[in-house]
């Protein structure tokens, strides 16, 4: 019903907004992102530069809202997919794999995206940045929540801080994919499988098993 409710000035807004996002793409793969201008890119969307500022504060807004807009869809479907009886190692990759396939379809969005938020824009606080940075809280709690599930299985020590056994699994995916990023031809198969490894290296240190590994350290002031 809300969406019966939203009226032509919605409808009109959303079409403005996927002109932007197919004519940013295409001059992206023309020109390149560091030479697409947006001024090119709304004329090519047949909007004025004001109009394109109201989606966009800068030309980084519009590849953020390209990868944004992916990562929502990507992500929504493998959390569906993750499996929490499935051994840990597995359900983790089930919901990192898509990430994989996305990234080395779109290599020059992935990198460039990365070095507009990680290396040259970490301080930035666009609309844009703050969604794709606020993604990272939605991995870490479905990370979370396989955790706690592994515990009552019995699969992960129960004494463990779920939330910073989640730090250390996402950071060893965030890390391996800059690193698999950086590759001149990263391949998909390599890159799940240096990830698989690595996973697989941390989770034994939590494994329920492993009685007699050093206990991780509970984070206090939580």
């Amino acid at each position: 019903m809300t969406a019966m409710r939203a009226g032509p000035r919605a409808v009109a807004k959303a079409e403005r907004r996927r002109r932007l996002k197919e004519a940013a793409l295409a001059v992206f793969a023309e020109k390149g992102y560091q030479a697409a201008t947006t001024r090119e890119i709304a004329a090519r969307a047949e909007l004025g530069a004001a109009t394109l500022f109201r989606y966009a504060e800068q030309k980084r807004d519009l590849l953020l809202m390209i990868v944004n807009d992916d990562l929502n869809d990507i992500d929504a479907i493998a959390l569906r997919a993750v499996d929490p009886q499935a051994p840990l190692v597995d359900a983790l990759l089930i919901l990192f794999l898509p990430r994989f396939h996305y990234w080395k379809a779109n290599l020059s969005l992935a990198r460039e995206a990365i070095h507009e938020t990680v290396v040259a824009r970490a301080s930035d606080e666009t609309f844009e940045a703050r969604r794709y940075r606020s993604r990272r809280r939605v991995l870490l709690d479905a990370i979370v929540e396989l955790i706690r599930h592994q515990q009552t299985s019995g699969r992960v020590r129960p004494d463990e801080d779920p939330e910073l056994v989640a730090e250390l699994l996402l950071g060893i995916y965030l890390a391996q994919m800059r690193h698999w990023l950086a590759e001149p031809k990263p391949e998909v198969a390599r890159g799940v499988a240096s990830l698989r490894l690595l996973l697989s290296l941390a989770v034994r240190g939590v494994a329920a098993e492993c009685s007699s590994a050093p206990r991780l350290a509970v984070r206090s002031g939580r």
